[in-house]
């Protein structure tokens, strides 16, 4: 409801426009007002009119400033409905901003949670963010990352779970945790406001396979947070839930591509992968070696420019058996084909090319596996030449000859 303000006369009107300064009142006799409140009792501004006569019919003059007044509040009301929307719509788009960021940029564990922190920041305008992860032993909890003023103090900061403090209470009740009054809060006092200037707190826990995994906190140190925060931050924390999976994903997926690596580096046979349009994705160093291209140069590169095979009878170049691999998705063994590396020099190899398969079946690309057969068809040309010539003489013998 409405509340109206005193009628009054040669006041002090300073107590009344405390922010006011000039000399726009000095000569003002008479003051009327009416604060302005909204549906929760809250006082969010107000209508006032000051004369230098006095009022002559007080009650007029009320029931207009009422009326007035009445239409203010709705139409500020209208405009504050506006602007939570708006501003609820902004952070929508910011979390959806952040969580294709992370889910992209999922595989540097250190800048992933950094990333978090900083989103956290920029969603509900905070000055601190934090994010404290509970321990396999599910006594400890650590802050594994955290943003903003005096962050510093945070880092790798590990703490009991029984202590009593905020972070702890939302990562033990796996409920958020909104408080704009954190001077007067037993459990802020604990850890927080004897080491930060902050006065508000916003935490809210995040799970993974319905179990609490940490929380993320956000602090302000001049405002407080508000309903829209509390949605907004319980909106990204729901998000970053699946990019949290996508990372781990993503980093044993790099664990598993490097130990494959080691293991190709270290085998004898030349080994060149692609990718779904053919374009070279690896190389181990003997596949450097046998086509005189380093890693770094060919990759990116049509697999036909490195991998330049021609038919060992016909002397062809044979160009579609990548793609066909590509295409039908079956393996090509070759046994016989001349290898021509990037200095024009040809080897005798061997070669196998086979799909590389999605777990839904579909080719991602194909893996060439070949190896020098150079030495092994020179001793086999020696030695069927020995068999058919005379060793001192060196004519065709009988044999050869019949």
């Amino acid at each position: 409801m409405l509340k109206t303000g005193r009628l009054v006369y040669n006041t002090d009107y300073s107590n009344y426009f405390p922010d006011h300064e000039g000399d726009i009142l000095k000569n003002a006799d008479s003051y009327i007002g009416i604060s302005l409140t909204n549906k929760n009792e809250e006082v969010i501004g107000m209508i006032a009119i000051a004369s230098d006569n006095a009022i002559p019919d007080t009650n007029l003059a009320e029931n207009i400033l009422y009326v007035a007044s009445s239409r203010a509040i709705i139409e500020l009301e209208r405009q504050l409905e506006n602007d939570n929307t708006r501003r609820y719509q902004q952070g929508l788009n910011l979390i959806d901003d952040w969580i294709a960021r992370l889910i992209t940029e999922g595989y540097d564990k250190t800048v992933f949670f950094n990333n978090i922190c900083l989103a956290a920041q920029e969603i509900t305008d905070a000055q601190l963010a934090a994010f404290p992860v509970l321990d396999e032993n599910q006594e400890t909890y650590q802050f594994i990352s955290a943003s903003g003023i005096e962050s510093e103090k945070l880092a790798d900061l590990k703490l009991d779970l029984d202590d009593g403090g905020l972070c702890a209470w939302t990562i033990q009740n796996n409920k958020t945790l909104l408080l704009n009054d954190l001077v007067n809060d037993s459990r802020a006092k604990i850890q927080l406001s004897k080491k930060f200037k902050i006065t508000s707190a916003l935490l809210t826990p995040v799970t993974l396979k319905d179990k609490t995994y940490g929380a993320i906190a956000v602090f302000k140190n001049h405002n407080d947070f508000d309903k829209i925060d509390e949605q907004l931050i319980t909106q990204f924390s729901q998000s970053v839930q699946m990019a949290i999976i996508n990372m781990q994903l993503v980093s044993e997926m790099r664990s598993e591509r490097e130990r494959a690596e080691v293991t190709l580096h270290s085998i004898a046979d030349a080994v060149i992968t692609t990718n779904v349009h053919g374009h070279i994705e690896y190389m181990n160093q003997v596949a450097e070696k046998l086509t005189a291209w380093k890693l770094n140069k060919a990759k990116n590169k049509a697999v036909q420019e490195v991998f330049r095979i021609e038919d060992i009878d016909t002397g062809e170049l044979i160009h579609d058996v990548v793609n066909s691999c590509l295409d039908d998705g079956i393996s090509i063994n070759k046994s016989a084909l001349i290898l021509t590396n990037k200095n024009d020099n040809k080897k005798h190899i061997e070669s196998s090319i086979s799909p590389i398969l999605k777990t839904s079946g579909e080719v991602e690309g194909v893996v060439i596996v070949f190896h020098d057969e150079s030495q092994r068809r020179q001793l086999e040309n020696t030695i069927k030449h020995q068999a058919a010539h005379e060793p001192i003489t060196a004519l065709l013998n009988r044999e050869a000859c019949d």
